[in-house]
């Protein structure tokens, strides 16, 4: 008969050689669908606020406080679009109103491991990130969970159902890596009401200028 101490010991070496094995792994449950539609970016970070920190926005609160949800750009196909150059100028300062640091992760300016793993890093903290063209369609999409070893990632894909979607980490890292991280939620109360008021302004602006034409 194996003694009791030798028997833990083969047991805890044979534990931590599987774990060792396994390689660097995270999933974050029950983020919720998001809608068909483009134009998703501020959907998806309403998806990380509310998994990682508890918060209970709905889809349209972020777009309304944003300006987002009246942005219009004549393309130069002819198409109504909301401008996604412009997201890029509304999204971080919706999010720091209501207290959240946040960090735009671009990957043609730092290097492709440093991106994915700010990414990564997220998601092990418990904050879903939000990755570009995460499934092939261009846009910015939650980023909920990977595993190095099996060479997965999974993501919310626009339309899709309660199941997350999942592609091959290795093919979606073989693009550049571009996402936004929401790191940190800053210590106080924050009076929305305030912030609202505040935003009004901007808002307003947004909704009734004349599309601009470009693209």
């Amino acid at each position: 008969m194996i003694p009791t101490r030798h028997f833990l010991l083969v047991l805890a070496l044979v534990v931590g050689q599987a774990a060792a094995q396994e390689g660097p792994r995270a999933m974050i449950p029950d983020v919720p669908p998001l809608p068909a539609g483009p134009d998703c970016t501020m959907d998806s970070l309403t998806r990380a606020v509310n998994a990682g920190y508890g918060e209970g926005l709905p889809d349209h609160y972020l777009p309304g406080l944003s300006g987002v949800a009246f942005l219009a750009t004549v393309c130069q196909d002819h198409c109504l679009c909301r401008d996604y150059r412009e997201i890029a100028f509304r999204w971080a300062p919706a999010l720091d109103g209501l207290g959240y640091a946040s960090r735009y992760v671009d990957g043609a300016k730092i290097p492709p491991d440093e991106a994915w793993r700010a990414l990564a890093d997220s998601l092990g903290r418990g904050v879903p990130a939000v990755a570009f063209n995460l499934f092939g369609d261009m846009e910015d999409e939650p980023l909920v969970g990977y595993d190095e070893e099996k060479d997965l990632l999974w993501g919310v894909k626009p339309g899709g159902g309660a199941e997350y979607d999942s592609v091959p980490l290795s093919t979606w890292r073989s693009q550049t890596v571009f996402g936004y991280v929401v790191e940190a939620r800053r210590e106080g109360t924050v009076d929305r009401r305030r912030v609202e008021r505040d935003r009004l302004v901007e808002v307003v602006a947004a909704a009734v200028r004349p599309p601009l034409e470009g693209g």
